[in-house]
């Protein structure tokens, strides 16, 4: 599918809930409406320009009738999602830049609003689009408000911030305290995405590792930790249709690179899509080792999957709208047997066979253990031959009762199946391959 140019640099994006509809907000302060077809080929419906500084943050409200638009100014307009005209603008909503909004569940009429002090407000929608009153105003965050995520089933809001720390907000409460906080941990926390129907949080972090929250065991630090993405983890998304059993994630970083990456059982599963140039370093293919990728790539600033589960849209500082189709990203997950994908998108044998297993004992001393196995296939067709000749010399009707057994012919073709395996990899490296084209 063709991807979209901007011409500026985009900041921030949004679905509509309930047709395929496309916003995107960008530096120049413009807000563009796109609809999209099948094959993911967008056409401009409108733009507007509610304000002069960059549009930093938007979401759709929960009917798709008004979009909300977040800016530079801390000012926060409501528009049409029909026709691009402004309804309203809460001026000076914040004291500093809106840096995240979200739409708080389909029953709450409430959205809630972050900036770059750490300021959380949550807002009436009902009210008048001009009214700058919010509910409640929280401020235990003490640096920018990174990404926010809305737990329905315990009406949670999950808000990662720049000073290390995730907290949670029973907005049904009124104090001004969040329901739980994490410890400090010592990163900046960039990115937030519930899995596991939202028993579990993934959250990306400036130094690369997704830190795994688990609700049963409480917010205060983190139960697990996924290494191996090279960049920070600047966005994420759930790929799961279902919201019970979500684990599969796309994980957006600064090195452009777009991947997909199962949590628990925890493994890259491959790189989707990419904003920039990648390519494969040939020399290490070559000579037989990994590979690594050399990418050009442009950070990856936002993404967000449609209503159905099948167009992600990522934005990056290349000035490109990019939408891939994930459907076919998810197949082959939960199988028993398959490739391993490592963070620069390099593919290796990871086969858990009862072969593979017996490898890993043999690993530093596969020369000597290929001399005693061909020593044993030797014992072994010297004992077929003389089983053989007893079984002529003695007219037996049953090869069983005097020539080699079943188990024993098993063995003999496991051992050089085996042996040919190994000489395989030996000659053969990891290749780089995608999912999908790029």
């Amino acid at each position: 599918m063709p991807d979209t140019t901007l011409k500026t640099q985009a900041l921030d994006l949004a679905f509509h809930p309930l047709a395929d509809i496309l916003f995107v907000g960008l530096l120049d302060g413009q807000i563009r409406c796109y609809s999209y077809d099948s094959s993911g080929d967008t056409t401009l419906k409108w733009k507007t320009r509610p304000s002069k500084k960059s549009c930093r943050a938007l979401d759709v409200r929960h009917d798709g009738s008004h979009l909300w638009g977040g800016n530079k100014s801390g000012s926060i307009h409501t528009i049409d999602t029909e026709t691009g005209s402004i309804v309203g603008e809460r001026l000076h909503a914040h004291e500093t830049a809106i840096s995240r909004i979200i739409t708080l569940g389909s029953n709450m009429n409430m959205f809630a609003s972050g900036d770059d002090n750490g300021v959380i407000k949550i807002w009436d929608s009902r009210s008048p689009a001009s009214d700058a009153s919010a509910i409640r105003t929280l401020s235990h965050h003490t640096d920018y408000i990174s990404d926010f995520a809305w737990l329905s089933g315990k009406r949670h809001l999950v808000a990662t911030s720049g000073d290390g720390t995730l907290s949670v907000i029973d907005v049904r409460s009124n104090k001004t305290k969040p329901f739980a906080q994490s410890e400090d941990q010592e990163d900046e926390l960039l990115s937030v995405v519930p899995i596991k129907g939202g028993a579990k949080l993934v959250i990306g972090t400036q130094l690369g590792p997704l830190s795994i929250f688990d609700r049963a065991k409480g917010y205060a630090d983190c139960v697990d930790r996924f290494l191996g993405h090279p960049s920070s983890v600047e966005t994420m998304v759930s790929l799961s249709s279902s919201q019970i059993t979500q684990d599969v994630i796309a994980t957006g970083s600064s090195d452009g690179l777009i991947r997909v990456v199962q949590i628990h059982p925890s493994k890259f599963l491959g790189v989707i899509a990419a904003h920039g140039t990648t390519s494969t370093d040939q020399e290490g293919e070559d000579s037989g080792k990994p590979g690594q990728s050399n990418t050009e790539g442009f950070p990856i600033e936002r993404m967000k999957l449609d209503r159905n589960g099948k167009w992600l849209a990522s934005i990056s500082h290349d000035e490109i709208l990019k939408l891939t189709d994930v459907e076919g990203a998810l197949e082959g997950s939960d199988e028993e047997e398959e490739e391993y994908v490592d963070a620069d998108g390099l593919v290796s044998d990871q086969s858990n066979d009862d072969d593979e297993e017996q490898g890993q004992d043999e690993g530093e001393h596969d020369s000597e253990h290929d001399e005693k196995e061909e020593s044993d296939a030797a014992e072994l067709d010297e004992s077929d031959t003389n089983h053989a000749v007893v079984a002529d010399e003695q007219g037996s009707e049953s090869e069983s009762s005097t020539g080699p057994t079943d188990k024993q012919s098993k063995k003999r073709k496991k051992r050089e199946l085996k042996r040919e395996e190994r000489k395989k990899r030996k000659k053969s490296g990891p290749v780089n391959t995608f999912f999908a084209d790029l």
